[in-house]
């Protein structure tokens, strides 16, 4: 639970903080770590999943790997989600030094959340899908 809620709070400091927030380095720095934060995220989940596609040497045994079929779900979920992080990073790289954040950066950075959750609910319980739902804190 703690990356998420690194997640929603960076999300909600940078969305509510003006040019003076000292403590997160202004609203520009807390954007740029709510991106990495969420960026880190997708691409620990994208890894992942790939290690645990059926016929990966490292993949665990069916049922607990993931089907091709299930896989093509997931890159396509990983698709949308690289989307929007590109989108999230070119709109926090944007905003000039001293004006506050757009919303939709706090938008965006839910929709990526919400995104690496749909695919978590798509990989089969396995001690490789437990140890990344700790790491990235989303269930």
């Amino acid at each position: 639970m703690k990356r998420l809620l690194s997640i929603v709070l960076v999300g909600f400091a940078f969305v509510s903080c003006q040019s003076g927030c000292a403590s997160l380095g202004g609203a520009k720095q807390a954007g740029f770590q709510g991106f990495a934060i969420a960026h880190t995220s997708l691409m620990l989940t994208k890894n992942v999943e790939h290690d645990l596609v059926c016929g990966q040497s490292q993949a665990p045994p069916p049922p607990l790997c993931v089907p091709d079929a299930v896989h093509g779900q997931i890159l396509e979920i990983l698709k949308q989600g690289f989307t929007l992080d590109g989108d999230l990073g070119r709109l926090v790289q944007a905003t000039p030094e001293g004006v506050p954040l757009p919303a939709e950066v706090g938008t965006l950075i839910g929709k990526v959340t919400k995104l690496i959750s749909d695919v978590l609910a798509l990989i089969p319980k396995s001690p490789q899908k437990a140890a990344l739902v700790e790491k990235v804190q989303i269930k």
